[in-house]
């Protein structure tokens, strides 16, 4: 949640300081500049968090936790309603602006995709709750030697 706030904040500095220079003669051809370099920089932070998580799936692989299921749903459909409610509000903005905005739109986007990434989040861990607790898991675990480090077995 930390890295689309950070990505959010960028664009709305951007945003903030672009409205504010709007009519200042500091910018010879506007200050649209201001908000593509602001989502170019939003898109650089989401790769390098992106590079981050990736690594940290990697050490999970190699050194599996115990997941609490039921924490990781509430979490999820917290940020579920958020990231909608969010999307609700922009979704005015971006659609009624005369000049396109690609700072509003980015961050539309972004928030859109948060809220079916949190979709998906919760259907991945109702499913994996479902299967710890009948026991399958813990049956294809033991009958995969090769896939028996990427799968805790104390459930």
């Amino acid at each position: 949640m930390s890295s689309p706030a950070v990505a959010l904040l960028d664009n709305f500095f951007a945003y903030f300081y672009a409205r504010r220079q709007e009519f200042s003669g500091r910018f010879s051809f506007g200050t649209d500049k201001v908000n593509t370099v602001g989502s170019h920089t939003s898109a650089i932070l989401l790769a390098l968090f992106a590079l981050l998580v990736a690594w940290k799936g990697r050490q999970r692989l190699i050194s599996p936790i115990n997941i609490a299921f039921n924490q990781a749903i509430a979490i999820a459909r917290a940020v579920l309603v958020v990231n909608s409610a969010s999307v609700l509000i922009l979704w005015d903005k971006h659609e009624h602006a005369h000049e396109p905005n690609h700072n509003l739109k980015a961050a539309y986007l972004h928030l859109l995709v948060d809220a079916l990434a949190s979709l998906l989040a919760i259907a991945a861990c109702s499913l994996a709750n479902t299967l710890t607790q009948s026991g399958w898991i813990q049956l294809w675990a033991r009958s995969a030697p090769s896939s028996s480090h990427a799968v805790p077995m104390d459930y």
